[in-house]
């Protein structure tokens, strides 16, 4: 290997040392300011995602605390340890960024279920029309008749219907 000249004293060789440094981390900076870059958009995208996530958390909860005064749960420190031991991370949402209220009503009944004396004297989770289904006269044991009912269903649906679903699909209509 050839060097372009001779190195005759040790500031001049401290002098080319530097000069080589300075260029290695101008090089590392600088390809380090892509990854910077790339690193802040992940982190805003990650927080738009969380605030998108507890803008709809908000709104299942006013709905479900909703749900709660309809059935007869009107004092606000009771709704909060109901809403406390509801799974609302369950619920699906429409594409106006809705919740189901079937998965709301289906998230109280399962709190309801395991600890009903939290709801209060005499408080029943009662079936609303949405949970019938949704066609008139629909009941949770009617075959699935068409795509577009299957459409409608949310997850929660579909996975407490699956004999129903699974029997659309292989045609037993």
């Amino acid at each position: 290997m050839e060097f372009p000249h001779t190195v005759n004293s040790q500031e001049e060789f401290d002098r080319l040392i530097s000069g080589r440094l300075a260029r290695a981390k101008q090089q590392w900076e600088s390809e380090g300011g892509i990854s910077e870059a790339r690193r802040q958009a992940q982190e805003a995208e990650a927080r738009a995602e969380a605030a998108e996530a507890r803008a709809r958390e908000r709104i299942a909860t006013r709905d479900a605390r909703s749900l709660l005064q309809e059935m007869g749960v009107g004092d606000p420190g009771r709704q909060e340890r109901i809403l406390r031991l509801a799974d609302l991370s369950a619920v699906s949402y429409d594409e106006a960024g809705e919740p189901n209220a079937k998965d709301l009503r289906d998230a109280l009944k399962l709190v309801h279920r395991d600890v009903p004396e939290i709801f209060g004297e005499g408080v029943q989770v009662i079936d609303s029309p949405a949970d019938a289904g949704e066609g008139v006269g629909a009941s949770a044991d009617a075959p699935i008749t068409s795509e577009e009912q299957l459409e409608k269903m949310s997850p929660a649906e579909i996975n407490s219907s699956w004999d129903r679903v699974a029997a659309f699909l292989r045609g037993e209509r």
